[in-house]
């Protein structure tokens, strides 16, 4: 793992991030319209992805033919980002600071996910890589299962407002699974 620290370079993966994201919101419309696969993955692991799907996202990046990706802090002002081999191991991905937002994706900008402080990461990718990704990791409908439980609670215990979930699900090709 090396960390971004050249202008330029960041400057680069600002470019690569924006086109795969509109914006750093994990919670609204977050993909651009040329990732036209989406997914919900949860939980996860605090900041990080759990094991199963660390080791999905390195098989679809190794069968697609890409050795690296990129980590990149995306909450508050000093955003930092981290050029990351496809060798390293998941112990290894669990030592990088990352204790805000944060998003992972593809250095040549055809797949991405950013994870969220609420427990979830959104992932969105071409057909390839997802059906890739698919290959390895199980059960993506428990995931969705896993996210509308959570929110449901969520309202229950902390009264959370639920009313940008109708835009979410739709954005997230995930329609009429969740009527708020």
């Amino acid at each position: 793992m090396v960390k971004i620290s050249n202008a330029k370079e960041i400057k680069k993966v600002e470019e690569i991030f924006f086109r795969i994201f509109k914006n750093k919101d994990p919670f609204g419309e977050m993909f651009q319209e040329n990732i036209v696969k989406r997914m919900i993955l949860c939980p996860i692991d605090g900041y990080y992805l759990n094991k199963n799907q660390y080791s999905a996202i390195l098989e679809a990046l190794k069968v697609n033919g890409e050795r690296r990706f990129v980590i990149s802090i995306i909450e508050g002002y000093n955003n930092e980002s981290w050029l990351v081999e496809t060798n390293t191991s998941y112990n290894e991905y669990l030592q990088l600071p990352v204790y805000l937002e944060n998003a992972i994706f593809s250095t040549q900008g055809d797949w991405g996910l950013m994870i969220s402080h609420e427990e979830y990461a959104v992932l969105g990718g071409d057909e390839l890589f997802i059906s890739d990704f698919l290959s390895t990791y199980s059960n993506p409908d428990e995931d969705i299962i896993n996210f509308v439980e959570m929110w449901n609670y969520n309202k229950e215990k902390y009264k959370s407002d639920l009313n940008w979930l109708d835009v979410f699900f739709k954005h997230m090709h995930i329609e009429n699974f969740y009527e708020s």
